[in-house]
């Protein structure tokens, strides 16, 4: 992308930054403020998220579009969330729209809700805490409201710091972004070493949006990354669980999971496990199936992206004949050391890793059969389609999945009963 669009000219101007820092920005944050004329394609952008900030506009409040979505619109690419930011804090926004809800402790924002589920998540301009401030609640730090450039400072990557306010079709930019994206170049705001540091989960933010929008990393940022990727292990593990299921979903799982084998932190993550692969055949082939089919506007629930992985490390002893139980547990429980996925999923994943043997011996008799009486038969049979490894496997899927479906289009009619005879 030499430019963010083939067809748009832009202008730039300078922005000027006076008194605008309640907090003062860390001397390592090299500032380049500028407004960018330039319209995003109306028919890219959500209607809801668009009158989320009309009305805020409208009642004194800076409002603008912020973060992935303003970067998978300059990048061409379909943006999956927007997020809103504003001067107007939570009390405020819950004035002003009834079908708002304030939700957190740590972050306290506002989840819009729109129909079909629809999630629109606004949030009030943060920044960095000075000696003035008293903070004496658990949460005080992370909840001090400010403007624009203070919040922007805060984000972890250039390219994810962009403001889009649609009305005025201005996008404005402090941290030179725009002009990384356009060379596809993923930097922090700062050094890298402290941002890193402050949050070690960025390191594997770094990777999934570097690997899945084809970004050069810059060699500070990949220094750091490999100096201190053994700190993922003192992340969050809920939150280091949520980023791992956004590779798995992100259609460049494989690539990612490459680079954390690169950067030593697949097997930090993973204790004790390799990856399985026969000669000449990548360790992550599974996965680059599932990326696949994911790409196709394929919809894989989280049990089975899971599962997909989880079979990389077990399938040599997953058809033997005989009690896996034992070795599959070991393999789930090297899975979850460092993470924390639920029980119940655990449970859903063993049952069905557990089930593919008996699926690939073809849904031909009836005690075969009795495994679509399970809850987990339906996400079986779509993770066979995922890892069948020949066209024996693929066949036996397909008539699972053939039987599956006419089970699905409704309930089988019933035989009348047999007259009874006369007695």
């Amino acid at each position: 992308m030499d430019k963010p669009s083939s067809d748009c000219s832009y202008t730039i101007r300078k922005l000027d930054l006076s008194g605008t820092f309640l907090s003062p920005p860390p001397e390592d944050v090299s500032l380049s403020p500028c407004v960018i004329e330039y319209e995003l394609p109306p028919d890219r952008l959500d209607l809801d998220a668009l009158k989320i900030i009309r009305r805020l506009q409208r009642h004194g409040h800076p409002a603008f579009l912020v973060g992935g979505c303003v970067r998978d619109i300059l990048l061409e690419q379909p943006p999956k969330d927007f997020d809103v930011v504003t001067s107007a804090q939570p009390k405020d926004i819950r004035k002003l729209f009834r079908n708002s809800r304030l939700i957190g402790r740590r972050f306290r924002l506002i989840h819009m809700y729109f129909k079909q589920g629809k999630i629109i998540e606004v949030a009030t301009f943060r920044r960095s805490a000075t000696q003035d401030d008293e903070l004496e609640d658990r949460h005080a730090e992370t909840n001090l409201y400010g403007g624009p450039a203070d919040d922007v400072i805060r984000r972890d990557f250039t390219i994810n710091a962009l403001m889009y306010d649609p009305e005025r079709r201005e996008i404005h930019d402090y941290v030179d972004g725009f002009r990384h994206l356009s060379r596809r170049l993923l930097c922090t705001i700062g050094r890298p070493e402290r941002r890193l540091q402050e949050d070690p989960v960025r390191i594997i933010r770094a990777v999934r949006f570097g690997v899945r929008h084809n970004l050069q990393f810059d060699p500070p940022l990949l220094a750091a990354m490999q100096q201190l990727s053994t700190q993922v292990l003192e992340c969050n593990r809920d939150r280091m669980t949520e980023e791992i299921f956004k590779i798995l979903r992100c259609s460049a799982a494989a690539p990612c999971l490459q680079m954390f084998t690169e950067l030593g932190i697949l097997p930090l993550l993973f204790p004790g496990l390799q990856l399985k692969a026969e000669a000449g055949e990548s360790p992550f082939k599974h996965i680059e199936r599932l990326d696949r089919s994911i790409r196709n506007n394929g919809f894989f629930n989280d049990s089975i992206i899971l599962a997909v992985f989880v079979f990389s490390f077990c399938r040599d002893f997953l058809y033997e004949a005989g009690d896996i139980v034992q070795d599959l547990n070991e393999v789930l429980a090297a899975v979850n050391a460092n993470l924390r996925f639920p029980r119940w999923q655990l449970h859903h994943i063993r049952q069905m890793l557990m089930s593919q043997r008996n699926l690939l011996r073809g849904p031909y008799t009836r005690r075969a059969q009795r495994i679509l009486s399970r809850d987990y038969a339906a996400d079986a049979i779509t993770l066979m389609g995922l890892v069948a490894g020949d066209n024996d496997a693929r066949k036996m899927h397909e008539a699972w999945s053939r039987l599956i479906s006419g089970q699905a289009s409704g309930p089988r009619r019933k035989r009348k009963p047999r007259s009874k005879r006369n007695q």
